[in-house]
């Protein structure tokens, strides 16, 4: 089955300063990378999407540090 996703469906209704500052939205954007790599016949596809996912996951842990520590400035 192949999923195939517009960009007008993902992340909608969110502006580009929310994405940045929501890290559920990158945790499910990895989610959905894993999905798709789970589904993924070719093995370079399959580690290039798992690498994405990675990637999302640090991406949100850093939102998360983020607003930690601008925070802790105020």
């Amino acid at each position: 089955m192949m999923m195939t996703i517009t960009v007008s469906q993902m992340g909608a209704g969110m502006t580009s300063q929310s994405l940045l500052s929501n890290p559920d939205h990158w945790r499910t954007r990895a989610e959905e990378a894993r999905i798709l790599a789970s589904e993924e016949k070719d093995t370079k596809t399959k580690d290039a999407l798992l690498r994405i996912a990675d990637d999302h996951e640090r991406l949100a842990h850093w939102v998360e540090d983020w607003a930690l520590r601008r925070l802790s400035k105020n």
